[in-house]
């Protein structure tokens, strides 16, 4: 719905600004299959997990096909919150900024400049003025987390 009226979904929940970065834009309106979309898509992709393309549908992106997955759920999801609140004729109410800005520092601590789990575990334990000196395997981390590792 929301790209067919080329309206963009609003970050009403706070998940949308961890897992996507904000808003989840949409794109103008490209051929299928052009290198004008592409770019337009790669635009709005540059700072968001998910983008909607005017008349066409949604694309995601992540770290994993998984990830990119629960993105588009999470849009699908935040879409139906949006949709049923002004159907019944709620006023949509932005998170506030505090909460965007901080929050997108969550979904921004993996881009632009990826840094190994140590050093960022080093850096978190500074800021946190407490000791990060436990190194975990990543066997480990991924039989006890699975997909979340």
């Amino acid at each position: 719905m929301f790209a067919l009226a080329r309206e963009p979904i609003p970050a009403v929940i706070e998940e949308v600004v961890v897992y996507l970065g904000g808003d989840v834009p949409c794109c103008g309106y490209r051929g299928t299959g052009t290198a004008e979309l592409g770019e337009e898509v790669a635009a709005h992709l540059a700072d968001r997990g998910a983008a909607l393309l005017a008349n066409h549908g949604l694309v995601t992106c992540a770290a994993t096909p998984e990830k990119a997955l629960h993105n588009a759920a999470l849009v699908e999801r935040t879409a139906q919150i949006v949709w049923g609140a002004r159907a019944m004729g709620a006023t949509i109410h932005p998170l506030p900024e505090k909460v965007n800005t901080d929050m997108a520092g969550v979904y921004n601590a993996v881009a632009p400049h990826p840094v190994t789990n140590a050093e960022f575990a080093r850096s978190l334990g500074r800021a946190l003025a407490r000791p990060a000196s436990l190194p975990l395997p990543a066997a480990a981390l991924r039989l006890v987390l699975g997909a979340m590792a």
